[in-house]
């Protein structure tokens, strides 16, 4: 039996580029630590789809900052090579 292969990524870069857009202006890592609590270097693992486990309070605090559900964070990528 052919076991199939996929990993869950994170779709946090394009949250900041549509939240950057629709605000008008530029949304630093630092922005969105202060208004979340998360950590700067959290935050960059997440952009780069470096994260191995995914903290429930780190995802709920990402999807209230950015006005998504959990579907638009996450999803699950199954052409991992």
């Amino acid at each position: 039996m052919n076991e199939t292969e996929f990993a869950l990524k994170n779709r946090l870069f394009q949250l900041i580029n549509e939240k950057e857009n629709r605000l008008g202006h530029k949304i630093t890592y630092a922005d969105i630590s202060a208004a979340t609590g998360i950590g700067m270097s959290v935050l960059s693992r997440w952009v780069n789809n470096k994260v191995e486990r995914f903290d429930a309070s780190t995802v709920i605090r990402l999807c209230q900052y950015f006005e998504c559900d959990l579907s638009d964070l996450l999803y699950i990528d199954h052409n991992t090579d």
